[in-house]
This record gives structure tokens, sequence and C-alpha cells, in this order.
């Protein structure tokens, strides 16, 4: 019974509803959280971070978080006025971010991490050559609070795969074979010292 109960497959079962109840926790989270009264800068942290958590427990959690970003618009009472230009922008950060982060390992974390920034210093540069009043992209705040925010959620990605890998390295390590019982029953016989007879 204990066998069955830690066997591989058992323990690929719970990681994998642990993972499901990690993904559907972060997008329940995040759409609560995007539909209070908020300041942008709160709002935009969350989405991020919660984006990248989510996309931690699949990627497919991941990309339902990025929609999500239109709620302050359709179901929020006050949705922040930069919103209007923030949703459009981080949604294509992060997905583009997204995609590059699930074309490989911890390797392609630096350039899912350019292809974040990328978006946001583009439109800082076009926006004011397309309309002269659109000048929220180039607001050092948000910069800042994206590309930290980015930042922890890649680094968290990080931390994952590498623990993810240290675990499968130590299970691919061949285990040190042991000696089997002995199944002799014959018992040693004792030394007897002889004794010279007269």
């Amino acid at each position: 019974m204990a066998a069955r109960r830690f066997s591989p497959q058992a323990r690929h079962r719970s990681f994998v509803a642990a993972m499901w109840v990690l993904g559907l926790a972060c997008l329940g989270l995040l759409a609560y959280g995007l539909t209070l009264p908020l300041a942008w800068q709160q709002m935009l942290i969350l989405w991020i971070v919660l984006t990248f958590i989510a996309d931690e427990a699949g990627n497919w959690f991941g990309y339902s978080a990025i929609p999500l970003g239109v709620l302050p618009l359709v179901l929020g009472s006050t949705p922040p006025e930069q919103w209007w230009v923030i949703f459009p922008l981080i949604a294509t950060s992060l997905l583009v971010c997204l995609v590059v982060k699930h074309a490989g390992g911890p390797f392609v974390l630096p350039f899912a991490a350019v292809l974040f920034v990328v978006p946001i210093l583009a439109a800082a540069k076009l926006a004011p050559y397309l309309d002269t009043s659109i000048k929220f992209p180039a607001n050092p705040q948000f910069q800042k609070l994206a590309f930290i925010a980015a930042g922890i959620g890649l680094l968290l990605s990080l931390i994952r795969q590498s623990v993810v890998a240290l675990v499968q390295q130590r299970a691919r390590r061949p285990r040190p074979a042991t000696l089997p019982a002995s199944t002799s029953t014959q018992r040693p016989v004792p030394l007897v010292s002889l004794k010279k007879e007269d």
C-alpha cells in the first residue's frame, strides 16, 4: 500500500494536481484583483507577476492570464486612465515574452526579458510621432515598475527550472549497489586449542 502511494505515477499525479491548483488560484486572484479600485501601479505589478507565476503552473495558464488585463476596462468601476495604454502595451510584451520563454530552458530567459522590454521602449520612441498626446509609454515610473515586475517573474522561472534540473539530475544518478544478505546458515567453527597428550 505504501509503495503504491509513493510510486512515481502517484507523485506525478500529485504534482499535476498541485500545478492546477496553483494556476487556477493565480487566475482567480488576478481576476479579482484587477476589478478592485487600485492604482495603475498596483494593477500593473499584480498583472505581470501573477501572469508569470501562473505560467510556471502551465503554459496555458500564463496565456490565459494575459487577456485578463482587460478587466479593469470592462468591469472596473473607475478604471485608471493610463490603463487604456497599459493594457495593449503590456499584453503585447507578455505575449512575446512567454512565447520565447516556452521555446527553451533557462538559457532563453535573457532573450525573453529583452523581448518584454522592446515593445515598451519602441512605443515610447514611436508613439509621439503617431500621436503627440500619447506620452505615457515613456513614463519612467511605468517602465521601471514593468521591468522590475517582469524581472521578478523571470527570476522565479529561473529558480523553478534550476530546482527541477537538480531534482532530475539526482534522480538519474545510479544508486550504490547493496550487498546481498548472506543466506548461509553455517556457523563459524571456533578455534580449539590443541593439547599435547602425555
